[in-house]
């Protein structure tokens, strides 16, 4: 009985991080805002707007996301965003935009998640998206030249 109580608490505990919203803007192809919160996905990074295919992302986040219920796990804060895992009914949309050649996987900040680098590999080896380019360029190198000039 005690046992069951136990675990009776700790599914409590674990579905109470899970919050559902809806979008009403999306800035860039991992940052979205529900409201006045902004929020960024968790375990990729997009190509920024003024780099190839960063409108894409963007435009793929908006068809993902735009009127429907996201369910949203929190992991932590960047920059005044809320890093969230996103599920839009039971699709993972990090991992869409992988699928999509729309993302590169961060393991750094989400480690474990094979299917987000399986993702990754399976559009490089499709050449889909940004892997069609003959180098793409990742965000985070495309942000440290812009401060570099």
């Amino acid at each position: 009985m005690k046992s069951i109580l136990i675990s009776t608490i700790i599914i409590l505990c674990l579905v109470s991080f899970a919050e559902t919203i809806t979008a009403t803007s999306v800035h860039d192809g991992d940052t979205f805002r529900s409201g006045k919160q902004s929020y960024r996905l968790w375990g990729i990074d997009t190509p920024e707007l003024d780099q190839r295919w960063g409108v894409a992302a963007r435009e793929a986040l908006r068809q993902l996301l735009y009127g429907r219920e996201i369910e949203i796990e929190q992991h932590g804060t960047s920059y005044r965003r809320i890093v969230v895992r996103c599920e839009v009914g039971k699709q993972d949309v990090s991992l869409e935009l992988l699928k999509m050649g729309l993302a590169w996987y961060w393991p750094y900040f989400a480690p474990d998640r094979d299917d987000y680098r399986e993702a990754e590999a399976d559009a490089r080896k499709a050449r889909r998206g940004l892997w069609s380019d003959t180098k793409p360029v990742p965000p985070w190198e495309w942000r440290e030249m812009k401060v570099k000039k």
